[in-house]
């Protein structure tokens, strides 16, 4: 239950964050293409002018959305990642970890990206840059300490987004968690499997044109 506290902090927020709060709750709860404006704006408790004059349309809410979503998700794991001990393959199972206790909480279901990405079908709609650039940071990331650990870059970086993406899409139907875990050890059998196979050959040198 919401304390009347919190319910005064929130109605004296500016009317665009509360638009943003409420398009966090709901779209993710209820998907981006079922809350229609009326219920934005009826839980957000302001104006439909507010919502124009702030962001001009709802694709332009559920951009700012997604856009807001993106900014949280990065400084968080990157944050976590930076506070966490050890070698770049100890980061990358870190990663998996996190996804577990993700994938655990009471309140998930799913990826907000992945699950923007099934109901925006639009390719122009601004939306679907957000939800490729979230992609791209995440293999970026990914690849960055695939690299870091000593491994080529692929295929193991692909191996290893493509484990990830599907835990989270898993876990919206087994709610058990046993996706999430079975993905965690299958990265780390792959970087053992990688860790056999020796560091990626080196670049031949280009021949010396001294005479």
């Amino acid at each position: 239950m919401i304390s009347k506290g919190r319910e005064k902090a929130a109605a004296s927020l500016p009317p665009r964050e509360r638009l943003l709060n409420s398009a966090a709750k709901l779209f993710y709860k209820e998907g981006v293409q079922a809350v229609g404006i009326e219920r934005l704006l009826e839980d957000a408790d302001t104006a439909k002018a507010s919502l124009y004059s702030n962001f001009g349309s709802k694709d332009a809410l559920v951009t700012a959305y997604l856009e807001r979503e993106g900014l949280a998700t990065v400084q968080k794991v990157e944050g976590r990642l930076a506070a966490t001990p050890g070698s770049p393959r100890d980061k990358i199972l870190k990663l998996f970890d996190m996804l577990n206790e993700r994938c655990g909480e009471k309140n998930f279901r799913g990826c907000p990206f992945q699950n923007a990405a099934a109901e925006i079908t639009d390719p122009k709609h601004p939306g679907r840059a957000v939800i490729e650039k979230q992609q791209e940071w995440m293999t970026e990331l990914l690849r960055g300490l695939v690299v870091a650990a000593g491994f080529s870059a692929q295929p193991l970086t692909g191996a290893l987004v493509a484990l990830y993406s599907g835990a989270i899409a898993g876990a919206m139907v087994d709610s058990s968690g046993a996706g999430a875990k079975a993905a965690r050890w299958a990265a780390e059998r792959l970087l053992e499997d990688a860790a056999r196979s020796g560091p990626p050959p080196r670049a031949a040198s280009a021949p010396s044109t001294r005479s």
